[in-house]
């Protein structure tokens, strides 16, 4: 930990707001590490949505005005701005990235010293089944520098050992490199204030809903169990799952003083509230808005129950939140 004290540490990207969690841990162990964030993250996704202390943190936080290999035309630029990937990643000693992280380094002519991938088989590896012409040459190209990237890079964070996360790492002869640890996805050391301050009025309301609920089962998975994206095998949440095996209960037991919880969203919503429907358990399920991980981290005090996803080999970020609330 020592020799660390004297290093500058980047974070690059910020998928689920995991290296935000991670930088949060290593600067209350006292090391001088910044989170860089790519130019297009995911809005839900960035530091304000996980934390009540930004301010306190905002000094450890740059914009790179890099893509994150989503942006075809911003990606495609980062061909001809090698010297300002070079220039953003000068004054760092040790870089840990994911995402579009490898490609980038390799661009820049940096040696990736960790990637942490948040993507099952690695990101910008798998083709999509669907593409026209243009789809494709872009999935090459952008497939050839984070390949090249991959195989210059220190070491692969992942605890998943399955076949269809490792498939991708043995095609390009990394399997090597693998090092077994999982995503660092909750940061639990947020101070307790009175979060009624600051707690959107919607939020409340599931607050007061879970109060007057003696027996609570909350899943904020957005719905994702009938539709399949391209580069997918299978349905990645199957909220269905939950939805039946939470009908069966309900059928069996007498205890009637206990309500399902879920999130209004994910491209299956609708098919979510038809299966519910079908099954007559309306009145014992209770529709949440849209949360932030902040507000999401109060409402797991009041939860009895948690359930996470369904269609992989390991819980997501859900199932962390979970435990790290000894729920």
């Amino acid at each position: 930990m020592e020799e660390l004290r004297n290093k500058r540490i980047a974070l690059l990207g910020n998928m689920n707001n995991n290296h935000f969690t991670l930088m949060r841990y290593m600067r209350d162990l006292g090391l001088n590490v910044d989170l860089l964030l790519f130019i297009n993250e995911a809005s839900h996704f960035i530091p304000e949505c996980d934390t009540w202390e930004f301010n306190k943190w905002t000094p450890y936080i740059k914009q790179t005005g890099l893509s994150n290999g989503y942006n075809w035309m911003g990606t495609l630029m980062l061909l001809f701005k090698r010297k300002k990937i070079q220039k953003t990643f000068e004054p760092y000693n040790i870089i840990l990235a994911n995402g579009f992280g490898p490609a980038l380094c390799y661009l820049g002519r940096r040696k990736l010293d960790g990637f942490i991938p948040y993507g099952l088989g690695g990101e910008f590896l798998i083709k999509e089944k669907k593409m026209n012409l243009f789809q494709v040459a872009f999935f090459y190209i952008r497939r050839y520098f984070q390949i090249k990237g991959i195989r210059k890079t220190g070491f692969i964070a992942t605890i998943d050992s399955s076949e269809s996360n490792l498939v991708n790492y043995t095609k390009i002869n990394v399997l090597n490199k693998i090092v077994p640890l999982a995503v660092c996805a909750v940061y639990n050391r947020e101070p307790i204030i009175n979060t009624n301050l600051f707690i959107r009025k919607e939020v409340l309301q599931v607050l007061q809903e879970l109060k007057k609920t003696k027996y609570s089962l909350f899943s904020h998975v957005s719905h994702f169990w009938k539709s399949i994206r391209p580069f997918e095998i299978a349905p990645i949440k199957c909220n269905d799952i939950l939805i039946k095996a939470f009908a069966e209960y309900c059928k069996r037991s007498t205890q009637k003083s206990i309500k399902l919880f879920l999130v209004n969203y994910g491209p299956d919503l609708n098919a979510s509230k038809e299966l519910i429907a079908q099954l007559g358990i309306d009145s014992q399920v209770h529709w949440c808005p849209m949360m932030e991980r902040k507000e999401i981290m109060v409402i797991l005090d009041h939860v009895t129950l948690g359930a996470g996803e369904f269609g992989g080999y390991i819980w997501g970020g859900t199932g962390w939140e979970f435990l790290s609330k000894g729920i």
